[in-house]
């Protein structure tokens, strides 16, 4: 709630448990900005989509990025669906062309540097 006031953007990126279920909710929203943006990259239940509507349509924040929402799938003629300042994606902003490639090549390094590191002094 410190930081919210003083925020140009702010992103959620948290894992949704109890303590983050709802974290975004109207006094969040309230707090921000009105020029501030909202990125939603977590859970969608880590925000309350009615509180995040209300915002964007009282104009108490400049708009949303979601990459997650509650419900998801976001029905169709949702209002978040309808809004000009709100981004949302398919939720697959960490897949890109090369990223099987990657973790492949980042597992195999860690496979190595554990058997690495794993050797007894004695018997190398």
């Amino acid at each position: 709630m410190e930081l919210l006031p003083k925020s140009d953007v702010v992103v959620l990126a948290c894992p949704l448990t109890e303590e983050t279920r709802g974290l975004m909710g109207e006094a969040q929203f309230k707090a921000m900005k009105k020029t501030a943006y909202f990125i939603n990259i977590a859970r969608g239940g880590s925000v309350q989509t009615a509180a995040l509507v209300e915002a964007l349509e009282k104009k108490q924040i400049a708009g949303a990025g979601l990459d997650v929402t509650d419900p998801e799938p976001l029905p169709d003629g949702h209002a978040l669906w309808k809004m000009s300042n709100v981004v949302v994606s398919p939720h697959i902003g960490g897949q890109s062309p090369e990223g099987r490639e990657r973790q492949w090549r980042l597992s195999r390094e860690n496979v190595r540097r554990f058997v690495r590191a794993s050797r007894c002094c004695v018997c190398g």
